[in-house]
């Protein structure tokens, strides 16, 4: 498991490979939705103030820390227009 320092550094650069690409498309943040699987792609695209919607592993559908998610699913098969659209 990477050090706290090393795990804060790979999500900053996650998040700032998310913005950069949102730039370069033109498309405000606000209205983008991140399809995640992980704490950290969740964490990600909450900074980069996205919508986040999480499809956990099983094994870590109980993680606290994806109480940050906007939507939290156990499938995609779950996966609504109302999770899209907020």
């Amino acid at each position: 498991m990477p050090s706290p320092r090393l795990k804060t550094a790979l999500q900053q650069a996650a998040s700032a490979s998310i913005s950069r690409l949102r730039s370069k498309l033109g498309v405000d943040p606000l209205t983008c939705v991140a399809l995640e699987d992980s704490v950290n792609g969740m964490i990600a695209s909450k900074a980069a103030r996205m919508r986040s919607i999480v499809v956990p592993a099983p094994e870590a559908q109980n993680d606290p820390r994806f109480v940050l998610a906007n939507v939290k699913l156990s499938s995609l098969t779950e996966l609504t227009a109302k999770d899209l659209l907020g």
